[in-house]
């Protein structure tokens, strides 16, 4: 199973899998990126990039 990562884009949302270095698609907001990811790889819980601020480090994902 592949990783999926949803980010925030200057254009809404990129959905990328894992090995990829560009965006598999661009979404206006996140629950259309979640709603991808969920038609395409039903089996697959993507990790959504947290919006708020959670502090300093590396980037903070969820579960969906």
């Amino acid at each position: 199973m592949p990783n999926i990562y949803i980010e925030p884009h200057e254009d809404g949302y990129s959905v990328t899998i894992d090995g990829n270095s560009r965006a598999s698609v661009i979404t206006r907001t996140q629950k259309q990126a979640i709603d991808w990811v969920a038609e395409r790889h039903p089996d697959v819980k993507p990790n959504i990039a947290r919006v708020r601020d959670v502090g300093p480090g590396p980037n903070k994902f969820r579960s969906k």
